[in-house]
């Protein structure tokens, strides 16, 4: 049985007042660090064809990261960004089982991306560049966590602010090395402060839906494949493609804002359809600082 989770797991929620079409003015930007928790107990999963099975029922997954991402304004149109992530994973079998309990602790994936927005006004446009890299990684260690492989993505992104509230809609492609394949992106995320008064002021929500689709160019046959067994799996009948996964998931969070300058937020999400991946419930708490 396999312990992994793939880069597209980590649920970071962006700041307040950034993302989508917006880029931050020279010099401005934000940094925010935070943690984020992936509970699941036994092997919840959904296989090639969407339908929701157990993989094993003595085998509990846990994930934990600790992450902290910024960005800056470089121009009036141009925004850099990264975040960098630490990651305590864990795979431990019940009594019953033979396997070993698996465990794995050290930093993870890279991200360094670059935005330029293409149309400002209120519906700002904006394309951005996206760069995962393995170049953290201990490669000592069996590595559980991405394929010491690098991704680009390509993003283009429309918004508008309504007063309070704001919308802002995603469409991109990931280019990814070796046998993953290739994955076309998607979001949609409304959010604001509903509330008048002081609470109101600094309480604002966000919801989001996102996804990814794979599309060809995996590989059946060869690696990378899951690290502990086969490439594909079966279970009574379902079978689960390591390189191919495609996912919905549905995100809530909420800001605070501490100061005009600090802000804390909290957030859930959840995968509420998918295609070869595990089903895990994210759970995120994080501390931002806007500059």
């Amino acid at each position: 049985m396999l312990l992994r989770i793939g880069a597209w797991l980590i649920l970071v929620a962006p700041p307040a007042g950034a993302g989508g079409g917006w880029v931050s003015e020279p010099g401005h930007g934000y940094l925010q660090g935070g943690f984020n928790w992936k509970p699941q107990s036994g092997a919840q999963r959904r296989d090639t064809k969407g339908e929701s099975y157990e993989a094993l029922n003595h085998l509990t997954h846990d994930f934990r990261f600790a992450y902290a991402s910024g960005s800056v304004g470089l121009d009036p149109r141009l925004e850099a960004s990264f975040l960098f992530s630490y990651l305590w994973a864990g795979e431990e079998f019940d009594e019953t089982a033979e396997e070993p309990d698996v465990y794995f602790q050290g930093l993870s994936d890279l991200w360094v991306g670059l935005k330029c927005q293409v149309r400002p006004g209120a519906w700002p446009m904006a394309v951005e560049a996206v760069a995962r890299l393995p170049y953290l990684y201990e490669r000592k260690v069996k590595d559980p966590t991405g394929l010491l492989n690098r991704d680009l993505a390509l993003k283009g992104y429309l918004s508008h602010g309504f007063d309070r509230f704001y919308c802002s809609a995603m469409a991109g492609f990931n280019w990814r090395e070796a046998a993953p394949a290739n994955q076309v992106l998607y979001g949609f995320e409304a959010g604001g402060r509903p509330w008048h008064g002081d609470l109101g002021e600094r309480l604002s929500l966000r919801l989001a839906l996102d996804g990814l689709a794979s599309v060809g160019s995996d590989s059946p046959s060869a690696f990378p494949r899951d690290r502990f067994s086969d490439l594909t799996l079966e279970r009574d009948g379902h079978f689960f493609n390591f390189n191919k996964a495609s996912f919905v998931r549905l995100q809530f969070g909420s800001s605070y804002s501490l100061t005009p300058a600090w802000n804390a937020q909290v957030g859930l999400g959840y995968f509420i359809w998918g295609r070869s991946i595990e089903v895990y419930t994210d759970l995120y708490a994080q501390l931002g600082y806007t500059f």
